[in-house]
């Protein structure tokens, strides 16, 4: 991303628009999750067929056993949950947000100097800045700003799941 698209990000005040105000970014991402975020349930460790059915994918997942949300695992045999544990709707969000951030074009800049950009641009604590931490308003927020710096920019938006 060039100093031309920070300008234009700053010009057309996308940065305070989607600024967050401190202390208002909240996450439940928790290493090993007991609880469900979304509903308040019960959240059981289980092989990633509980959710995927039987295919070929290895690993395993924390599922909520009351509302169905779920979460997968650092692959290949750890616990460690790799996010929040999200429904349909923040898992389609959190894809689209993905999908705008990695087709931005950053000039070469190294995943952790992109996500750095995020992290000051919308005040998310730096070791919280990323998707699979983010709850659902942050989804919302971050992939909302990342559309309209990709229209302040003249570029088009890629097709997005959530549309």
């Amino acid at each position: 991303m060039s100093e031309d698209f920070d300008k234009i990000i700053d010009e057309k005040g996308l940065s305070e628009k989607y600024r967050l105000k401190e202390g208002e970014f909240e996450t439940s991402y928790e290493r090993f999750p007991k609880k469900c975020g979304l509903c308040g349930g019960d959240v059981k460790f289980a092989n990633n067929k509980a959710v995927h059915g039987n295919n070929d994918w290895k690993g395993y997942v924390y599922l909520c056993t009351k509302c169905g949300a779920y979460v997968g695992t650092y692959r290949p045999n750890s616990r460690v949950a790799i996010g929040v544990l999200s429904n349909k709707v923040m898992r389609n969000l959190r894809m689209d947000c993905h999908k705008l951030f990695d087709n931005m074009d950053f000039d070469g800049r190294t995943l952790d100097r992109r996500y750095s950009w995020i992290q000051r641009t919308l005040n998310i604590p730096r070791h919280q800045c990323r998707f699979g931490y983010f709850e659902l308003d942050t989804l919302v927020n971050v992939r909302e700003f990342l559309i309209e710096c990709y229209e302040a920019n003249g570029v088009k938006v890629p097709k997005l799941i959530e549309d």
